[in-house]
């Protein structure tokens, strides 16, 4: 093989995989697959394929046990654990900063990862070595990468809501060894345990980023700003969700996070300019590499920069000892380092694309330029670099975003040397503020017509008639056929004495991946789904109809239709919604409602009776009439059957009363699963909404039974009555809470209620979303987060 790294680094990822695949074989796979890369070494004599053979079974092998020792590094340098009744407990944390936001101004709010070497945590204090993300309110000096801080506030072991078989935030800062999140109020709460100063390096590179940005805050429009912090120092979080929904929909949101794609512009452009400085290839080498550390260092050495940059540095590395510049080796070799420092790199989204991307171009460059000799040269190559760079990433951006951009290849040709543009007006403006700022402004009112056009483009691909749909994930095993697929059909690795056996096994394989993008689907159960404080319930019957019991909350910060409720239906290859079910009129219900059926097509609409509905209810069902959505109402004794399952409404009745507050008008709904090898041949799952103990009291007088409650109220005090929780005889209880914004958590006092009841209790703020799947006359519970 020409280039045995790129074997290399494909083995040593096959262990990583595989380790994490098969965690219980994960010891004995190692041992067997070491001796069995030993005896080929031996043997090798007697073949020469078997010395690669015993190369590729060790590397294997060391790629697996890298992942155990990183899995039982990070098992006993956690945080301490936090089962305790409300999950959010007073905590003291020491430890120096790794990674900061960027805040301008120093009464807004800031973020940054510490990794910690001492807590204490209610009465327990142990010396630890977790990473925590710590939000401090009303900061009353800037923070700083590589500062030893003390912190006091409330601490919390979720990051961020997580569900089965989505890929959240949490996934993505676990995977960086960070375990909990801190949430710090006033100057007094966190302390400086050392001098301020320019070193250590990291620490006076975020000393200049924040000076940059403030300085740049000057010279930059407002209307820009945002978009110039993400491109070129990295902070993506002040960027609007319409505006990134715009680049997602165009395929082009790969811009507003600095990795690959502007390392390679500043790498380019860089390079071109001192072709003409200095001739000397070393020495030139050595200045590209500088000027591209310091590049990532001032966009905040966020991890997706440093990789890029590493890379880069690998790929010049050839210039250095006198070797021609090899991109796949380069590649390879970089793989093998960051798999090596994190294997569970391997598993993120942006380490994947980044790859992919790459080895992309490398396959497909060419042969997609070979194809457009009737376009003009100065299209055809970035045109064919366009196209060929969306062929295998294609299924995991599918997996990350759950949008096809069919337009992302013209969208890229447009916005992609628009951003060069950006990222050179932001060096000029950074390297001309810190001298004269008035000369400066120059660069930055030049900026605004670059963004602009940058935005009009997006918005305008976005907006026009099928240029992308969204679309739900299949499994992660049909990645197989459809790399069997690409490789067969478009860069086969060995020749086929028969071409039309290739093409026709291409197309088997494509067949097949879609075949399983379409049969694909969750397993028939509930999920409770982990939305904050509001509550969503996922139904799938066993005879395929899919429904959703509220949808969260939405307010002008976040809308949880959109960042939790959709993301997970595409990503359990749900298309359609069957029955969507509002229990009453409160925002944490409906609010995440109206953008989950903006994008999620909807049978039919239930929503309860009432004398008059509430403003909510009313738009929801005027969004429904646009739609042409059927809203029935329901009251006390109706019965939906849901293919396989039927649901009972237990309450309202007809002619309740609203009173002084909806709660108590919720809709009372039980799911009723028939299962012959259950007790009394059915399970019986009841969702309570926001009922209080007025309607807890008037339930009482029916059968109300049920093996599993959605805890009303999201566990609060004026909920569950020991009456009402005895009538209903839970096996298990579900709440549903998240208790930030200035909203409590469950209260301890009804989660021990339950309980002393003999009822299990889960909670969708500690454990995530919650799975309930019978089989063989039992409940089966798994809980996202894992414990």
């Amino acid at each position: 093989m020409k280039r045995p790294l790129v074997l290399a680094a494909l083995a040593l990822a096959s262990g990583v995989l595989l380790a994490t695949l098969f965690p219980s074989a994960r010891l004995p796979g190692i041992f067997i697959l070491s001796l069995a890369g030993i005896c080929c070494a031996v043997w090798h004599r007697f073949h020469p394929f078997l010395r690669a053979l015993s190369v590729v079974l060790c590397l294997i092998a060391a790629g697996g046990a890298r992942e155990w020792a990183q899995s039982q590094y990070l098992a006993q340098n956690r945080l301490p654990s936090m089962n305790t009744a409300s999950g959010r407990e007073f905590a003291e944390f020491e430890g120096v900063v790794r990674e900061v936001s960027l805040n301008i101004e120093p009464n807004q709010p800031c973020w940054f990862i510490l990794d910690t070497n001492h807590a204490r945590i209610g009465s327990h204090e142990e010396e630890v070595n977790g990473g925590l993300r710590v939000q401090w309110n009303k900061p009353a000096f800037w923070v700083r990468a590589g500062e030893h801080l003390r912190i006091r506030g409330r601490y919390s072991p979720s990051i961020g809501h997580t569900n089965p078989g989505v890929s959240g935030v949490e996934d993505y800062y676990r995977r960086q060894g960070v375990e909990g999140v801190l949430r710090a109020w006033g100057a007094s709460s966190v302390e400086r345990m050392s001098e301020d100063s320019w070193w250590p390096p990291r620490h006076g590179a975020s000393r200049l980023r924040a000076a940059i940005a403030a300085k740049l805050a000057h010279i930059v429009p407002p209307n820009i700003l945002p978009f110039i912090c993400a491109i070129w120092l990295g902070e993506r979080g002040s960027v609007g969700g319409e505006e990134y929904q715009h680049y997602i929909n165009t395929g082009t949101a790969h811009i507003l996070a600095v990795s690959g794609i502007h390392v390679g512009i500043v790498f380019m452009s860089v390079e071109w300019l001192l072709r003409i400085l200095i001739t000397h290839r070393k020495a030139r080498a050595y200045v590209v590499m500088a000027f591209l550390c310091a590049f990532a260092l001032l966009s905040g050495a966020r991890v997706s920069a440093l990789r890029a940059v590493f890379m880069v540095c690998l790929y010049l590395a050839a210039d250095l000892i006198g070797r021609e510049r090899d991109t796949p080796n380069a590649l390879a070799v970089a793989a093998i380092a960051l798999l090596l420092m994190n294997p569970l790199s391997l598993f993120g989204t942006d380490f994947q694309l980044s790859f992919l991307s790459v080895a992309s171009i490398l396959l497909f460059a060419e042969r997609s330029l070979g194809r457009m000799a009737v376009l003009p040269g100065i299209l055809r190559k970035p045109l064919a670099t366009s196209l060929a760079v969306q062929v295998l990433p294609f299924p995991i951006a599918v997996h990350a975003f759950h949008v096809i951009p069919l337009l992302a290849p013209l969208a890229n040709l447009v916005i992609v040397p628009l951003l060069g543009a950006a990222l050179w007006l932001s060096l000029l403006a950074t390297l001309t503020v810190l001298v004269c700022e008035p000369a400066a402004s120059l660069f930055g009112q030049a900026l605004e017509p670059v963004v602009a056009l940058i935005r009009y483009t997006a918005a305008a691909v976005s907006s026009t008639p099928g240029n992308h749909f969204g679309i739900s994930s299949p499994s992660w095993l049909a990645l197989i056929p459809f790399y069997g697929a690409v490789f067969l059909g478009l860069a086969p690795p060995f020749r086929i004495p028969w071409p039309r056996v290739r093409w026709v096994a291409a197309g088997g394989l494509a067949g097949a991946y879609l075949l399983a993008w379409i049969t694909a689907a969750p397993p028939a159960g509930l999920v409770f789904l982990d939305v904050g404080h509001g509550d969503a319930t996922f139904i799938h019957t066993p005879g395929g109809a899919t429904a959703l019991v509220d949808g969260g909350d939405c307010s002008e910060y976040v809308d949880a239709g959109s960042r939790d409720i959709v993301p997970f239906l595409r990503a359990n290859g749900v298309d359609r919604l069957d029955y969507v079910f509002v229990s009453h009129g409160d925002r944490d219900h409906i609010g995440g409602l109206f953008s989950v059926m903006e994008q999620i097509p909807v049978g039919t609409v239930f929503i309860g009776y009432a004398e008059s509905q509430p403003k909510l209810v009313q738009q929801l069902i005027e969004q429904c009439a646009e739609q042409h959505t059927p809203v029935k109402l329901l009251s006390r004794g109706d019965t939906i059957p849901l293919s396989g399952a039927y649901m009972e409404v237990l309450h309202p009745p007809l002619g309740w009363p609203l009173m002084d507050s909806i709660n108590d008008a919720s809709l009372v709904l039980r799911l009723v699963w028939p299962d012959a090898s259950a007790p009394g041949g059915c399970f019986r799952v009841l969702l309570t909404g926001d009922i209080e103990a007025r309607a807890e009291s008037a339930l009482r007088s029916f059968d109300i039974r049920a093996n599993v409650i959605k805890v009303p109220h999201h566990g609060s005090r004026t909920s569950s009555t020991m009456g009402f929780i005895q009538a209903v005889a839970p096996q298990c209880a579900i709440i549903s809470s998240g208790g930030t914004s200035g909203r409590e958590p469950a209260d301890p006092a009804i989660a021990a209620r339950y309980a002393q009841q003999g009822a299990k209790v889960f909670r969708t703020d500690l454990d995530g979303g919650i799975s309930l799947t019978f089989k063989e006359g039992a409940l089966h519970f798994n809980a996202a987060r894992s414990p």
